[in-house]
């Protein structure tokens, strides 16, 4: 290539170097496809170095090869060749190949079973403009649920946005148990400290219609993402939300729940420091930390299920995997029972069940 076309395509080495790829083959639609397409023939009749044989051979070639230029360089690609490439950029994140076709899929409105059988499809130019915005997040480090809108939990879909923590698999543990304890209960009232996106009340609302609940949550942003999951999950009419702050008195009767659940802040200062960026830099930091040791949530949790929990009542709450012995600690034997720290799949404790005793 010419030092004037590297001149006009500064991709090649010059200021736009550090251009998207997108950008970089827009700019070479003006340096190739342009001239190509305005050049003229070479008149039969002038002088010229080359012969008419070869110049009919130039002009057929450059007849087959002008439009796959224009292809590539205006990045005209089918939906499984985004996907590859999508895939490739993403290598060294979480599930790159995953990411792309779920980013695919969020932004051109269509479901996986789709994306397999129409893979040919070209992918529109504005659509493209959209997903390259998300992969650049992606490689910024924020987390996949935040570019699609929404995480699944416990089968089902739940919006998401900076205000909420993201649902985690390891939290559908609480939830698991729940449903066992009170399997052959249909009466059963819940409440749910520091509910987030809602993904537990919301859950449990739609696991079982005739139960009732009651969530609560210091951010209103947050409470407003719960209500939309709420009404998404068909449990708006068995889940009302709270603005509150659970470590202070709460509105509620003593003893007027059959379950207190609670995926509450438990991560320490110093933890947090070490955490992944993509949480640290991305998730809400009042969602993670309660305060320097971590326990002030939990200890919070604990205090308000022994007001608000009847005799015989469960309390579920999820913490660090390296703090399953404080928070069994936190629990006096005067007033609980059957206490027992439950782990995840992969084996580290998670949560902690203690039921609430008779006559304290």
């Amino acid at each position: 290539m010419s030092s004037d076309v590297s001149e006009r395509a500064p991709f090649l080495g010059g200021p736009l170097s550090g251009a998207s790829d997108l950008d970089r083959r827009k700019a070479l639609l003006p340096v190739v496809a342009v001239p190509a397409l305005l050049r003229p023939p070479l008149p039969l009749g002038r002088p010229q170095c080359r012969t008419e044989e070869l110049r009919k051979t130039e002009t057929s070639l450059e007849l087959l090869v002008l439009p796959l230029v224009l292809c590539y360089i205006c990045d005209v690609m089918t939906r499984r060749e985004w996907k590859i490439r999508a895939t490739a950029r993403l290598a060294g994140t979480e599930a790159p190949a995953t990411v792309a076709a779920l980013l695919l899929c969020h932004v051109l409105g269509i479901d996986k079973v789709e994306l397999v059988a129409h893979s040919e499809e070209t992918v529109p130019p504005e659509a493209e403009v959209r997903l390259e915005s998300l992969v650049e997040r992606r490689l910024a480090g924020e987390p996949a649920a935040y570019l699609l809108g929404c995480r699944e939990f416990f089968g089902r879909d739940f919006l998401v946005d900076s205000s909420t923590l993201i649902p985690r698999p390891e939290t559908e543990h609480l939830v698991e148990e729940a449903l066992e304890f009170f399997h052959a209960r249909s009466d059963v009232r819940f409440l749910d400290l520091g509910t987030g996106s809602g993904c537990i009340a919301v859950t449990l609302a739609a696991e079982r219609p005739t139960w009732r609940g009651a969530a609560v949550d210091i951010s209103p942003q947050a409470l407003s993402m719960a209500r939309q999951n709420a009404e998404r999950n068909g449990a708006a009419e068995s889940v009302t939300f709270f603005e509150a702050d659970f470590t202070e008195p709460l509105p509620f009767a003593p003893r007027s729940f059959d379950l207190v659940i609670s995926n509450p802040p438990y991560i320490s200062e110093e933890e947090y420091a070490g955490l992944d960026p993509g949480v640290r830099n991305f998730e809400p930091r009042s969602a993670l930390v309660p305060g320097p040791e971590g326990l002030e949530h939990p200890r919070a949790v604990e205090a308000a299920a022994r007001a608000l929990l009847k005799e015989g009542g469960l309390l579920l709450m999820e913490h660090g995997y390296l703090q399953g012995e404080a928070c069994r600690a936190l629990c006096s034997d005067a007033y609980w029972m059957d206490m027992r720290t439950g782990r995840d799949l992969a084996g580290k404790d998670r949560y902690l069940f203690a039921v609430r005793r008779s006559g304290v």
